[in-house]
């Protein structure tokens, strides 16, 4: 049962601008934030301080102050930043929005159609992830997979996590088998253990209130398409921002894999993106983790995060072509390879 909630759907991105003045022992300082979901930018401009001082010393020291000579100090050579720039040729993509952000330095590197809401397929399991972490904190807590719920993504043909009616599953292996199988029965199933459906998407949907995703609205825990459910690459990069910042997501993000130990068996639960993706490494840039959907309407659509040394990036790919059922080319994968192969850092 899903609940209407009524929708705002301003343009843009929301810039927050702080201004502050201090003055105090004839000293000004001017700070300014520009602030975009925890990326902040602080630009302090110089105080001036300027002492006047009345002196009647000797016409000795008046003679040697005239005198004095100042001498610049020689400046050392001020390194320039290194910034990514992707070029022209990693810029022609089979997908309709994209959007790369340099989380070290919370700058866009790139972006295509990148406010155009859309659907967003089972990307939206990031945020049922992250909500579930924030309200089922035990990890080990256990519940019973139910034959009820494995019909319902029967019927709706969603992806599963390969869980059996009647095995007993924690919160851990949900958070799994949601993130890393795409489970559409451990996304429902998370979200009936904190407190049905209705109740964990409006949960959802004020978590992207508060996050500032101004073109998203969720309908379901599961991504399965909906006309009114709908998200842009650069709300998606902001929820994957925020999500990252949490221990516990972070780390089933990053897993190629999960072994469930059931009662009676065990279940590999494996990575969509690694399994499709070739090599995680690419042109020096290591593939972290990463969030694979696919939907007809929304086409195919990836979230990941991608290291070089100290410097992370998200890279967020929405709207790529599906080529063929029911086992489609992975164009998303393939615009991720092709943006990670022609991104070079630079001197600003």
């Amino acid at each position: 049962m899903i609940v209407n909630q009524k929708r705002v759907w301003p343009t843009g991105i929301v810039l927050g601008l702080l201004v502050s003045v201090v003055i105090g022992g004839g000293t000004l300082a001017i700070i300014i934030t520009n602030q975009w979901n925890g990326i902040s930018a602080l630009e302090n401009h110089a105080s001036l301080q300027q002492t006047n001082r009345e002196s009647k010393g000797s016409d000795v020291a008046s003679s040697q102050a005239s005198n004095s000579q100042v001498q610049p100090t020689p400046s050392a050579p001020v390194a320039k930043p290194l910034i990514w720039q992707l070029a022209p040729e990693g810029q022609k993509l089979h997908s309709q929005s994209a959007l790369i952000y340099d989380l070290t330095r919370g700058e866009k590197v790139f972006e295509l159609n990148a406010q155009i809401a859309r659907a967003p397929a089972s990307l939206v399991k990031i945020m049922t992830v992250l909500v579930a972490i924030e309200q089922l904190p035990d990890l080990q807590a256990r519940t019973t997979m139910s034959a009820t719920v494995l019909n319902q993504m029967s019927q709706s043909n969603a992806s599963v996590a390969g869980f059996v009616a009647g095995e007993s599953v924690t919160i851990n292996d949900l958070l799994h088998g949601a993130l890393l199988a795409s489970g559409g029965d451990a996304s429902y199933l998370l979200a009936e253990m904190a407190g049905g459906q209705a109740r964990f998407v409006a949960l959802m949907n004020r978590k992207a209130h508060q996050l500032g995703m101004t073109q998203t609205y969720f309908v379901n825990t599961t991504g399965l398409d909906h006309p009114e459910q709908v998200s842009s690459a650069t709300d998606i990069a902001k929820m994957l921002q925020f999500a990252l910042q949490h221990p516990t997501f972070r780390k089933v993000f990053e897993s190629r894999e999960y072994l469930y130990q059931g009662a009676n068996r065990q279940l590999l639960i494996n990575s969509t993106l690694f399994k499709r993706l070739p090599q995680a490494e690419i042109n020096n840039l290591t593939v972290l983790g990463g969030k694979t959907g696919t939907t007809d309407r929304a086409g195919l659509c990836l979230a990941s995060l991608v290291r070089r040394g100290e410097r992370e990036l998200l890279v967020i790919t929405l709207g790529a072509p599906i080529t063929a059922w029911p086992n489609p080319t992975p164009l998303h994968v393939a615009d991720l390879s092709e943006i990670l192969n022609h991104l070079r850092l630079i001197e600003r």
